[in-house]
């Protein structure tokens, strides 16, 4: 096995060095030139170069290739709003994986070709960005076959109803029959998703047995109900039933696209669904309770290759895990002193089990607890709102709504998180809460949670970065995910939240922290299961010991830090990062420092990598020093 991935990682960097051979090539002789030129009698004069020509060259260069790189994905398009490509699906194949890298390394030579000293300063950032974004999407594809095609927490079954369901809107009669076509295309794409297990099935990349049956009951339940069998209607055929008849036609015209989409149903889409349920059949008796990636052929470099891609810095896991060793410790001594304050006799762990196990801590398990959940939220998310304009300047005019996460989705899913909002206006921004079992939800979290994936946090971000002026599409779009920055701002915020003076109750303040060292035991599980060979559970009893959570919520976490390797590492190094630059900017600025200015320095470019960040920051410091 570890010979078959070598072959196929060094076929992919041939392929992309044949790729770009003609660019090596062009700068070999670019040097050559240089150096004649340096020894001639006169030198040539260096003729000048038009910024502003320059500038508008890159920006149609960047709109160019995010047009193009959109029209290649028919699943982004009805995302941004659009209705090209309606009635398809991407393409999920390794052919198309190596296509669109090879697209990418032929697009990062040509960014080359501009002339970065030519560039204003607004341009030299976006061009910094796209560097930086294409280098890493080049480098994390040399072990695209590492990573595992469905799991709990991502898979294209769950997704795509999903977008079904959310964002594919049925304005038209054209729109029912696109939706028709997707279901349809069903076949061919969970076809592409079935071979795709069943090639890392046959290569030993295998994700651990206990994420099967998670991602079965997904597979299993979209194909059930009506027009399936004799139960209630499934999600699908109720969302297009709803959809359908809200349109002005007449009910022949509405029983026609009826009847066509069940015949999709039960024909194409639910043979698509079972080839992904016997494909994963097949791959259960040859999947195994080892959890880290370093089982997988290359799986060391594979890690390594995570940790810098999530963090974007150049720590290694064990510097990683120590570090957290040092956070958790330090969080730790915090609790205690909020155990004093409350009156708490006994251990740390002690409080995290009266935490745990309180019932006046929860919401009733209940439809009404539910209800009174969603009220609470709804409630914080206002009066945050409301206090605002002393901590920032920016705001995202989109609305942002809270709900629960759809039934057909719970059982996969977090305990919560963000969809963006539409670009077009069609969908606001949604804080979505998984309330399958109120279990989840001990009150005293739920505050810091709420500011994390609504606002100040993701809402902030990412609503306000699709809103930007005068950038190009691929930095408002998220083209590149950043993870460090856009969880790293996240996490950030649930401390700003109490810099606003929120988290009155010491209970809710408890919280804060809980939720904190939840990120910073990611730091030595992640790797410690992934570097450092710890089993599944060892991680568990570690993560169980120390943090305030429950132990279903620990497992859930641990089921995700092992089908996800690295990905858990940006929310703490992110927020660090973000926390370290606003003290620098604290000692620089002095009284002069103002946390709005700062916060507009942090997010008036969107989601940018650490290192760029950094410069922003800094370049932000030296202006206000200058004025």
């Amino acid at each position: 096995m570890r010979t078959h991935i070598s072959l196929l990682v060094i076929g992919l960097t041939a392929l992309l060095l044949s790729a770009c051979g003609q660019s090596d090539n062009a700068e070999t002789e670019t040097s050559e030139a240089e150096a004649t030129t340096a020894t001639a009698p006169e030198a040539v004069p260096v003729p000048e170069v038009d910024t502003e020509s320059e500038g508008a060259r890159l920006n149609a260069f960047f709109a160019e290739e995010f047009e193009a790189g959109l029209m290649r994905s028919p699943e982004r398009l009805t995302y941004q709003g659009r209705k090209e490509r309606m009635g398809e699906w991407d393409t999920r194949t390794d052919t198309n994986t190596i296509e669109e890298t090879r697209l990418a390394q032929a697009s990062l030579d040509q960014l080359h070709e501009f002339d970065f000293d030519a560039l204003n300063e607004a341009d030299q950032l976006s061009y910094q960005v796209y560097e930086y974004g294409m280098e890493r999407r080049i480098e994390a594809a040399g072990f695209f076959r590492l990573a595992y095609p469905v799991t709990q927490m991502y898979s294209f079954p769950a997704q795509s109803q999903l977008m079904l369901v959310r964002y594919h809107t049925v304005e038209t009669v054209e729109d029912a029959e696109a939706y028709i076509s997707r279901l349809r295309n069903y076949e061919t794409a969970m076809g592409q998703v079935a071979a795709l297990i069943r090639d890392r099935t046959d290569l030993g990349v295998l994700p651990p047995t206990f994420t099967y049956p998670m991602v079965l009951t997904v597979v299993e339940e979209a194909i059930s109900g009506a027009p399936f069998d004799d139960g209630e209607a499934s999600t699908l055929l109720k969302d297009f039933t709803g959809k359908v008849e809200a349109l002005d036609i007449s009910q022949e015209e509405k029983d026609r696209l009826l009847a066509e989409a069940t015949g999709a149903m039960v024909g194409p889409m639910a043979r698509g669904f079972r080839d992904v349920a016997s494909a994963l059949h097949e791959a259960i008796p040859l999947s195994t309770t080892e959890d880290g990636v370093w089982r997988l052929p290359n799986g060391d470099a594979y890690y390594a290759e995570r940790v810098r891609a999530n963090t974007q810095t150049d720590m290694t896991p064990d510097e990683i895990h120590d570090w957290g060793l040092v956070e958790v410790a330090r969080i730790h001594d915090q609790m205690r002193e909020i155990m004093v304050e409350v009156g708490f006799e006994g251990t740390l762990q002690e409080f995290f089990v009266h935490m745990q196990t309180n019932p006046d801590n929860f919401y009733p398990n209940t439809d009404e607890g539910r209800e009174a959940f969603l009220t609470d939220a709804r409630a914080m998310t206002d009066e945050l709102m409301a206090r605002t304009p002393e901590f920032f300047n920016l705001l995202p005019q989109a609305p942002m709504e809270v709900r629960r996460v759809e039934a057909f989705r719970e059982e996969m899913g977090t305990i919560a998180h963000y969809n963006r909002p539409a670009p077009d206006g069609s969908q606001p921004g949604i804080y979505y809460a998984n309330l399958r079992t109120m279990d989840l939800w001990p009150r005293h979290i739920m505050e810091a949670i709420t500011y994390h994936e609504g606002v100040p946090g993701h809402h902030f971000q990412i609503a306000l970065m699709q809103e930007l002026e005068g950038l190009p599409d691929f930095r408002t779009q998220g083209m590149f995910r950043n993870t460090a920055f856009v969880e790293g701002w996240g996490l950030y915020s649930e401390l700003v939240a109490h810099d606003m003076g929120f988290y009155e109750d010491p209970y809710s303040n408890f919280g804060r922290l809980a939720t904190d060292i939840w990120r910073a035991v990611r730091l030595v599980v992640d790797t410690g299961m992934h570097h450092k060979r710890w089993t599944r559970q060892e991680a568990y009893d570690y993560m169980l010991e120390n943090s305030a959570l429950s132990a279903g919520v620990v497992e859930a976490e641990i089921n995700r830090y092992i089908i996800w390797p690295g990905q858990a590492l940006a929310y703490r190094v992110g927020k660090q990062r973000i926390l370290d630059l606003r003290g620098e900017a604290q000692e620089a600025l002095g009284d002069e420092f103002d946390i709005r200015y700062f916060h507009d320095a942090v997010l008036s470019s969107g989601a940018v990598p650490l290192p760029i960040l950094e410069a922003n920051v800094r370049r932000y410091i030296e202006q206000e020093l200058a004025d």
